[in-house]
């Protein structure tokens, strides 16, 4: 009975210190209500609004200035993954369309939005294109995903997974997918925290069913703990036989 109950002890404690793995859905829609709840909108040029049931930026054209619609509240996870259907229209003048994701804003939501890190299609190009900019800098940290036939009047699908922890990330566009790891995630994601959202220069575009999810991982510490007690345990009951 009394080793039963040591037993059940190692147990439980494991139990405690072990993190549930899993995921948690932070922020989802498919702007089915006709509203933008749960979004903030950051040095927004554009006339964002929910249009036959998608987020549509109003843009009048590319302008070269950052704009992101923000989901409110929630701060980057350590650990996410974000997706949305992404659609660039074919009138923009120029013909541009970057549509995409933009994590890691740490400025001032009254001031420019010069550091962060993106991940957006380029219709123009059908390339995705991977980077972070600190203090407006960051062009050369570009990682770029070749997507033949991604093209504007089009709907894709976009997915991000960020792990700083392993410092592994993996962008998906359509049936197109790479891994950055090691120099290349740190190039791309040298911003944590601040804001997540969606990405906009002011092309006309639109997002919808955008899911960000924050996916946590058991720490391999925890789980070495427990199994490195129930291991004593069972060593020490058998040197008693």
């Amino acid at each position: 009975m009394k080793q039963l109950k040591t037993l059940y002890f190692i147990l439980f404690l494991g139990i405690l210190i072990y993190p549930s793995s899993g995921s948690v859905i932070l922020f989802q829609s498919n702007f089915s209500s006709g509203t933008t709840s749960g979004l903030e909108f950051i040095r927004s040029l554009s006339n964002w609004s929910v249009i036959n049931g998608v987020l549509d930026n109003g843009g009048q054209g590319y302008s070269g200035t950052v704009e992101a619609a923000v989901f409110n509240g929630i701060t980057t996870p350590q650990n996410f993954r974000l997706e949305a259907d992404i659609y660039g229209y074919t009138n923009n003048s120029p013909n541009y369309n970057h549509i995409g994701f933009i994590w890691g804003i740490n400025d001032n939501a009254t001031a420019p939005i010069n550091s962060y890190n993106a991940t957006y299609l380029r219709t123009h190009s059908q390339h995705v294109t991977n980077f972070s900019m600190v203090n407006g800098v960051g062009w050369d940290t570009e990682r770029i995903i070749s997507t033949p036939g991604a093209a504007a009047g089009i709907v894709h699908h976009l997915m991000i997974e960020v792990n700083y922890n392993t410092k592994t990330m993996t962008t998906t566009l359509n049936s197109f997918s790479q891994t950055f790891t090691g120099a290349d995630f740190d190039a791309i994601n040298r911003n944590s925290g601040g804001k997540i959202g969606l990405i906009s220069w002011q092309d006309h575009q639109y997002y919808d069913n955008v899911i960000l999810t924050d996916i946590s991982v058991p720490e391999t510490s925890s789980v070495a703990f427990l199994l490195t007690g129930l291991l004593a345990y069972f060593w020490k009951q058998k040197n008693r036989i």
